[in-house]
């Protein structure tokens, strides 16, 4: 007689209103954060059709797992679709067949329902070392491809008295003519106008960012948004520049590494692709691309035939603004 213990029973169906409260709860326990749950919506706004998700209940309808992709509108030449990001995804400890069970099940079903031309054309992500096997051999994701991490200190005062840096509000009529002139800089690109900066960025309770402007002859051409880190280090998260003139990148740095300083980082580190012309500019600024130090690499799949997804992620501009998503 087998001594094994036997699966627990599960099912699986999509988020309903609600589940938000158990959902984030969760997402807390299991990755170590205090994520409000004012920051849960504005991450993911289901109301606004912003993400999709699909959770597993165990036979009390408690939930024990999720499977969750938060929606962005993503241009690629002419295209522009709607394309998805795994986040939060976690599975409550089990007993080890019906763990493996219950996520397997929950990510099959989850491909199968929503990876389509219609719902999501496109899943893209940035898996470590054991979740990109996995991907690879499971969920039909290809090569992947390195993350352009960059990383420079931030040379601070002798005497040191941290405070908070001014912070540019955005001005979102600004950031939509930006846009319109910056995005064809950006072929291959999530589309980063006013609803990006609203949905990503304005509301934020906990670890709030800075945001940085420079304008030229009344005119916005340079945006970029910071976070810390840690005590150590502040992230540049995200960054436009119509192109146009190169000191209003060199200018946007400087308000920049200023606020860094005020913050008390030692350093400032940046993902940044799919611009060769402001890599150019950083590199001559004194950052250095290194190999992400986490190993994380970005990778896709397509579900529509108008996508080729190996050529999208070698194109795709990118910045922490594609990732930091907590």
């Amino acid at each position: 007689m087998s001594s094994s213990t036997p699966e627990k029973p599960f099912r699986l169906r999509a988020y309903a209103p609600g589940d938000e409260y158990v959902i984030n709860k969760h997402f807390n326990s299991v990755f170590d954060q205090q994520r409000p749950l004012l920051d849960w919506h504005r991450k993911f706004h289901p109301e606004q059709d912003g993400c999709s998700i699909l959770v597993a209940v165990n036979e009390d309808d408690n939930i024990i797992a999720q499977y969750a992709v938060v929606h962005s509108a993503m241009q690629m030449g002419e295209l522009i679709f709607r394309a998805g990001q795994p986040v939060d995804v976690f599975c409550l400890r089990q007993d080890g067949a019906t763990q493996r069970r219950v996520y397997s099940k929950l990510v099959t079903e989850f491909f199968d329902t929503y990876g389509n031309s219609k719902d999501l054309p496109l899943l893209y992500g940035f898996p470590g070392r054991r979740h990109l096997r996995l991907g690879q051999l499971k969920l039909g994701y290809g090569e992947p491809v390195p993350i352009g991490f960059w990383r420079r200190t931030v040379e601070r005062p002798r005497f040191l008295f941290r405070k908070h840096p001014p912070n540019e509000a955005p001005d979102l009529d600004a950031i939509d003519r930006l846009w319109r002139r910056a995005s064809e800089r950006y072929p291959t690109s999530v589309v980063r106008d006013s609803e990006w900066m609203t949905r990503r960025y304005l509301g934020c309770t906990n670890n709030p960012y800075i945001h940085a402007c420079v304008s030229e002859s009344g005119n916005l051409c340079a945006w970029a948004v910071l976070r810390m880190a840690n005590k150590k280090t502040a992230n540049w998260i995200d960054l436009v520049w119509d192109g146009v003139s190169v000191d209003a990148l060199r200018e946007l740095q400087s308000k920049c590494l200023a606020s860094a300083r005020l913050m008390g980082a030692a350093r400032m580190e940046m993902w940044l692709s799919g611009d060769a012309e402001a890599e150019a500019v950083f590199a001559d600024l004194g950052w250095v691309r290194e190999e992400h130090p986490s190993n994380l690499q970005l990778v896709a799949r397509s579900f529509d035939s108008r996508i080729d997804a190996p050529s999208l992620i070698q194109q795709l501009y990118l910045t922490m603004g594609n990732s930091d998503l907590v």
